[in-house]
């Protein structure tokens, strides 16, 4: 196989299999029956024991908000839209944003997490609204401007 610039990066969890991952449609595939989000999480991961972590406090958060307005996604581990690393997307209501975020502040250990808004302006959602924790996650933003 060989590589070429939109490759992902060698450090990708399961390199070997990146074709696989290239297949993946959109993270946001969920039950219409959810209803509307206000607000997205991405929890990052760059190695074997990050991705096992993150699947780990994906799992624990499944539990914990089980029957509320919390939706968690699949891991994706290849680079999309304007993340760079790999990660887990997940979506949450307004009324659940303290109980949310404390909850990821307790419970994150070392793995990086984006919460941003979906204002309708994904520039600023993901840069001036963005809420990291941890080391900030490198995105290129440069596809939100016009």
């Amino acid at each position: 196989m060989t590589t070429s610039s939109s490759d992902p990066p060698l450090n990708f969890p399961d390199y070997e299999n990146r074709d696989y991952y290239f297949t993946i449609v959109n993270s946001k595939t969920r039950p219409k029956d959810f209803g509307d989000f206000e607000y997205d999480i991405h929890v990052y991961f760059n190695t074997l024991e990050e991705r096992s972590k993150a699947l780990a406090l994906r799992d624990l958060m499944r539990e914990t908000f089980a029957g509320k307005h919390v939706y968690l996604g699949e891991l994706i581990d290849l680079p999309i839209g304007p993340h760079l690393e790999p990660m887990w997307e997940g979506n949450f209501s307004v009324d659940m944003m303290i109980e949310v975020v404390q909850w990821l502040m307790e419970n994150r250990g070392d793995l990086k997490i984006l919460i941003h808004k979906l204002s309708g302006d994904p520039l600023w959602d993901h840069t001036a609204g963005a809420l990291f924790m941890g080391d900030k996650a490198p995105l290129n933003v440069s596809i939100f401007r016009k």
